[in-house]
């Protein structure tokens, strides 16, 4: 009586505790601005479930993930009527879940110990915190991970029927979210193979499950491979091996600490790089067997991302169940009471520097989610009312600029359903591409809006600049958070090819010319 009283509590407090802690990332989400890939998964999402499914299952597929997310994503912009307050409302949820199922997880390797310290660890992760409200794919893969991870352990605890299906349902879950994912479930397997190889009956049924799941992956095979042929980031060597190496190690500590304060600031980073280290020398000593396994795939993993030139901050979240169940049960298991509060501090150092980043927003290294493009939308939609041209590289700004101006017919003005100047039209709104192709578009103002963008834009993005140099005159140039890693980045990135600020906008003045072509009635 008294334990399922005990189990009641706990589960009744992680409910709580995950509910709150979603209030708190809905309450915050003016915060943090939406970034490129976001906008980018977004847009992908209106276009029509058909076509989206067709692109797959003919063989060229739409991006480097499987469809699922894309698809669930659609079906909400059309259940939500695309209001942008509740955009990020579907990652947020299956951050929660994701968490819910690592505590569980780590309640199965180490006991109700390991579960509370996965709840208090889910609930701090600075790192969760920024990236687990992101409108795409990688929430959904955390959360399909945590529950594949959970399913493989509930099952490994006691064979069933039930545990079997959900491990299954997990795994296909898996595949059509994320193509690395895959890998995963790989490692899994032969974690399993390595530990059960002496039982005929065990190995039988593992095989089982993987002939299963590959059947179920057959239609994005074809896909799949496309991708990869096609797709010349993957295996490409982009920095040198020194500076590569470095980059894995970063988003490792981004994993940690988030992007809020950068490495290069060594007074915070210094003390959390040790606590890092300290706490990862402790899961391999002390956690238990399933929390040094999944720990040491962890870290293969990011290396294999690294290699693959896979890795980013962005998509390390998928991996982070792992980390949080390591943690979580090398707490609930370590009997010492020297080392548990050792740990304890640790992780509490890290955390308070990260949340010490999120709360002063001074340290960022990669300060996309804080661009302050709203108010910057805001007055080139004035502007644009007023009859300028307005140039614009960067998605962010963009998908401001069209909530900020008067809707098409019919749609309200904070319905998502694309964002200018590709998926909506406007005869003063260009990006440097379209600008140059539609022969050099002036008008009486002309701003040229510049932020850190995609590596397409960066020629057309000089070449307007020149243009509009050349034949108009700079009234004023207004910038916006420089970027305080500039230096280190040069020297170690450059090809990357970071601006100094992250911000800029450029104002001109154009006399005659073809003014005319920008007018429209407002």
């Amino acid at each position: 009586m008294y334990a399922a009283q005990n189990t009641a509590r706990n589960t009744l407090l992680t409910v709580l505790v995950l509910l709150a802690l979603g209030t708190v990332m809905l309450l915050t989400n003016r915060w943090f601005t939406f970034m490129d890939d976001e906008i980018a998964m977004l847009l992908d999402a209106t276009i029509p479930a058909q076509q989206t499914i067709h692109s797959f299952t003919n063989g060229t597929g739409l991006h480097r993930h499987p469809p699922l997310y894309d698809l669930l994503l659609a079906g909400w912009l059309r259940l939500s009527g695309g209001r942008v307050s509740l955009l990020r409302v579907p990652a947020i949820t299956f951050y929660l879940l994701g968490l819910w199922f690592s505590v569980q997880a780590a309640g199965l390797v180490a006991g109700a110990a390991a579960s509370r310290a996965a709840l208090w660890i889910g609930v701090v992760f600075p790192y969760g915190f920024h990236f687990g409200r992101i409108a795409g794919w990688y929430s959904f893969s955390f959360f399909t991970l945590a529950l594949l991870t959970f399913a493989y352990l509930w099952l490994e605890a006691k064979p069933a029927w039930g545990r079997w299906v959900l491990l299954v349902v997990a795994c296909e879950l898996a595949v059509y979210t994320n193509y690395f994912l895959a890998v995963l479930i790989g490692f899994l397997a032969l974690d399993f193979w390595i530990r059960h190889r002496g039982d005929a009956k065990r190995v039988a049924a593992a095989g089982a499950t993987v002939v299963v799941v590959l059947l179920g992956f057959v239609p994005l095979l074809h896909a799949l491979v496309f991708r990869v042929f096609a797709d010349q980031g993957i295996l490409r060597p982009v920095y040198s091996a020194v500076a590569t190496m470095f980059f894995c190690g970063y988003n490792l500590y981004t994993l940690f600490v988030s992007e809020s304060v950068a490495p290069w600031f060594w007074y915070f980073s210094i003390p959390a790089l040790s606590a890092i280290a300290f706490c990862s020398v402790l899961v391999l000593r002390h956690g238990p067997p399933a929390a040094r396994r999944l720990f040491l795939i962890f870290l293969a993993c990011t290396l294999v991302m690294t290699l693959l030139n896979l890795i980013n901050t962005k998509r390390l979240l998928f991996l982070s169940p792992w980390l949080l169940i390591s943690l979580a049960a090398m707490l609930g298991s370590v009997t010492r009471p020297g080392i548990r509060k050792g740990a304890i501090l640790a992780l509490s150092l890290v955390a308070a520097i990260g949340w010490f980043g999120i709360l002063s927003r001074r340290y960022y290294a990669a300060p996309r989610l804080i661009e302050p493009w709203e108010p910057v939308a805001e007055q080139a939609a004035g502007e644009v009312k007023r009859g300028a041209v307005v140039i614009g590289n960067n998605p962010s700004f963009f998908f401001y600029l069209t909530d900020a101006m008067r809707s098409p017919s019919g749609i309200g003005a904070s319905d998502f359903v694309g964002s200018y100047p590709v998926w909506l039209k406007h005869p003063q709104l260009f990006d440097p591409i379209q600008w140059l192709q539609a022969g050099q578009v002036y008008g009486p103002t002309t701003l040229l809006v510049k932020g850190a963008t995609d590596e397409a834009y960066w020629g057309s993005t000089a070449a307007t600049e020149a243009a509009l140099d050349e034949n108009c005159h700079l009234d004023g140039v207004e910038r916006e958070m420089a970027d305080t890693g500039f230096a280190w980045k040069q020297r170690w990135f450059a090809s990357a090819r970071q601006p100094a600020w992250r911000i800029e906008v450029r104002t001109y003045q154009c006399a005659g010319g073809n003014e005319s072509a920008a007018r429209t009635n407002n």
